[in-house]
C-alpha cells in the first residue's frame, strides 16, 4: 500500500491524484442523478460489455479467417499472429457499439426509463447515496480499461511505469477474470516484441506469440489450423517443413 500511495514520486502522485479526481467526479455524478438513473446507465453499459465479450469470438473468428491480414512495421514487423488480437479488439468494439445502440433504442421505444423513474421508491439521501455507489462502480470499470491500455502503450514504448493506485484497479478479480485474458495476452506479446526487437527472422516470435494466444484461449487449435492451412500464419515447424520440401 505504501508503494501505491508513493508521495515521494511526482509521477506516481500525479497519477493517483488524476485517478482520485475521476472517481470523485463519477461518484458526484451518481449522487446527483440518484440510484435508478445511474443504475440504468451502468447496467446498460455492463450488459453491452459482457455481451460484446461473449459475442466477439465468433465475429473475430469470421474476420481473421475471411479478411486479409495487416502487415505490421516497426516492433511487430513480420508478426502475422498479432492480427488475431487486432481482430479480437475490433470485433469487441464493433459488437459493443451495436449492443449499446440496440439497448438505447429498446429503452426509448418501450419508455423503460420513464416507467422505472415513475415507480421509484427511493427519495432523498438514501437514493443519492446509492447513486454515488453506482457512480463509484462505473468509475472503476472505465478506469480498468483506460489504465490497461495506458500501461500497454508505456510497455510498447518501453517506458517504465511507477507503482500507483492504477495497479490496484487492474488487479480487481472480477474484472481481471472477465476481461484479463485478452489484455494479458497483448501485454505478453509486447514483452516478446522487445525481446525479439533486433531479430530479423520473426518466425520464433510468431511461434511464441501463438503459444500465448493458445494459453489464454484467444484462439482455438481448430481455428489456428485453418489459418495455417490458408497460409496466413506460418509456425516454426511449418517453415522447417517448407525448407525440407524445397530441398
Amino acid at each position: 500500500m505504501s508503494n501505491i500511495m508513493n508521495f515521494d514520486s511526482p509521477a506516481s502522485l500525479i497519477v493517483n491524484i488524476v485517478l482520485i479526481i475521476f472517481i470523485i467526479a463519477e461518484v458526484y455524478d451518481g449522487f446527483k442523478k440518484g440510484f435508478l438513473e445511474s443504475s440504468i446507465n451502468l447496467l446498460g453499459n455492463i450488459a453491452a460489455l459482457i455481451g460484446a465479450y461473449l459475442l466477439k469470438n465468433p465475429v473475430s473468428v469470421f474476420m481473421y479467417t475471411h479478411l486479409p491480414f495487416f502487415k505490421f512495421s516497426g516492433l511487430f514487423k513480420g508478426v502475422s499472429s498479432l492480427n488475431i488480437i487486432v481482430y479480437e479488439i475490433i470485433a469487441f468494439i464493433l459488437v459493443y457499439i451495436i449492443l449499446i445502440i440496440i439497448i438505447k433504442i429498446i429503452a426509448k421505444l418501450t419508455g423503460l426509463v420513464e416507467k422505472l423513474l415513475s415507480i421509484i421508491f427511493f427519495f432523498g439521501i438514501p437514493n443519492k447515496i446509492l447513486g454515488a455507489l453506482v457512480g463509484f462502480i462505473k468509475a472503476i470499470v472505465i478506469l480498468y480499461f483506460a489504465i490497461f491500455f495506458f500501461k500497454f502503450g508505456c510497455n510498447f514504448l518501453n517506458i517504465g511505469v511507477e507503482a500507483s493506485l492504477a495497479d490496484t484497479i487492474v488487479e480487481i478479480p472480477i474484472l481481471k477474470n472477465t476481461f484479463g485474458s485478452t489484455l494479458s495476452s497483448l501485454d505478453e506479446i509486447t514483452d516478446l516484441a522487445h525481446e525479439f526487437d533486433n531479430t530479423k527472422d520473426k518466425t520464433e516470435f510468431n511461434n511464441d506469440a501463438i503459444n500465448i494466444l493458445l494459453k489464454y484461449n484467444i484462439i482455438s487449435k481448430e481455428n489456428l489450423d485453418i489459418l495455417i492451412n490458408n497460409g496466413k500464419i506460418i509456425r516454426e515447424e511449418d517453415k522447417a517443413e517448407q525448407t525440407e520440401n524445397k530441398e
